[in-house]
């Protein structure tokens, strides 16, 4: 997108030049912004990943050993509530937790999906007291520990599932859950500290995200306009623009549709070769001394020296970094190089013996310059 409004604003006329040059602008600070937010957070991103993986795999599995297990045909973990009476795990699954003859967890989708993330939320929802699981709870040795086995030390429960279970002291005694507000930055501390860094992440890459989508949407092939783009003080960079200023959808469908001419136009629709050229022409493209910038005076003439480059006194090193000097191996000094020597005796005497003008009218500027000083200009760039 950015190369094309480039070269799109080279050759369109105002007032969408205007707005042209105005969003290729914003485009380039948008992508300096979300460049290094992503590479500023890609590690916190990684390490927020592993963190949360780590949780989730705890949870996973600890809740599908639960889920699988059973007294008879009867759940003994889960609950002894009439509600769940005759659930029998060798033939009931559970989506995500139990798939199969083997009780095996099914693998996360792969698919990116755009997927909404409250942490906070969730563990909150989960209820912060105790299970409910006392009789069948006797068989269940994950949820309680005591003199008599379980898991855990003799005085001290296990906290399980990530945190969220903690079992009971004695067997037949319901284990506790710490879930719930109360509990999210004490028991919950771990998973309230994945939640905190998903958010940072998530708040800093959403902050550049309306202003993106609304660019990319110029660069999408359908008649379907972009929102329009309200751009900040200094949102352009060099502090531009001074107040905030608002591109309208009526001003951004001329700019698209100036975008889709301009890539319909490459022979077979081929935009990419396209800009390679373009590319390939910018890099080739040597620029005299007046396109380089230099203002026309007051007499509208491009001011550039006319002296030659001094190669006099240079050391062998310095000479060869020097525009328009050679070194002379036969002699052992710098000097001119006999081209650039030629070229400004020859324009030397043709200023000398006619002031020959002639008009550059590059781009949209219009200005009388000096043909002798311009050629040797090019020289020096040379």
């Amino acid at each position: 997108l950015l190369e094309d409004l480039e070269t799109i604003s080279t050759t369109a006329q105002k007032p969408a030049r205007d707005d042209i040059i105005i969003i290729a602008k914003l485009t380039r600070q948008q992508l300096i912004k979300t460049t290094g937010i992503v590479k500023a957070q890609t590690t916190a991103a990684i390490l927020l990943v592993q963190k949360a993986n780590i949780q989730a795999g705890r949870i996973d599995e600890v809740a599908r050993m639960l889920a699988a297990a059973k007294k008879g045909s009867n759940s003994k973990c889960i609950t002894d509530n009439a509600a769940f009476a005759g659930v029998n795990p060798a033939t009931k699954t559970f989506p995500g937790c139990t798939a199969g003859s083997d009780h095996d967890c099914a693998d996360p989708e792969e698919t990116p999906a755009a997927k909404a993330i409250d942490i906070q939320s969730k563990y909150n929802a989960i209820q912060g007291g105790t299970t409910g699981v006392t009789t069948s709870g006797t068989h269940c040795v994950l949820l309680h520990h005591d003199a008599n086995g379980g898991l855990g030390q003799l005085t001290s429960a296990m906290t399980i599932m990530g945190g969220l279970l903690t079992q009971a002291s004695a067997a037949a005694s319901d284990g506790t859950w710490q879930g719930g507000a109360s509990k999210y930055s004490t028991k919950g501390a771990r998973i309230r500290s994945c939640h905190d860094k998903q958010s940072t992440f998530t708040a800093a890459i959403a902050a550049q995200d309306a202003t993106n989508q609304a660019l990319l949407k110029l660069a999408d092939d359908d008649e379907e306009p972009a929102p329009e783009i309200q751009i900040q003080i200094g949102s352009l960079g060099n502090s531009e623009p001074t107040e905030p200023t608002t591109l309208s959808t009526d001003k951004l469908k001329l700019v698209k549709q100036a975008i889709r001419r301009y890539r319909k136009a490459f022979p077979n629709g081929d935009a990419d070769k396209g800009r390679s050229s373009n590319f390939e022409k910018r890099l080739k493209f040597n620029a005299t001394a007046c396109e380089l910038g230099e203002k026309p005076n007051a007499k509208e003439k491009c001011e550039v020296t006319t002296e030659l480059p001094t190669c006099d006194g240079k050391e062998e090193g310095e000479c060869g970094n020097t525009n328009s000097c050679e070194w002379n191996k036969k002699e052992g000094k710098c000097k001119l190089t006999a081209a650039s020597q030629k070229e400004a005796e020859k324009a030397k005497q043709e200023t000398e013996g006619k002031d020959v003008k002639t008009t550059n009218t590059t781009g949209s500027n219009s200005f009388v310059i000096n043909r002798a000083p311009l050629l040797l200009a090019v020289l020096i760039l040379a």
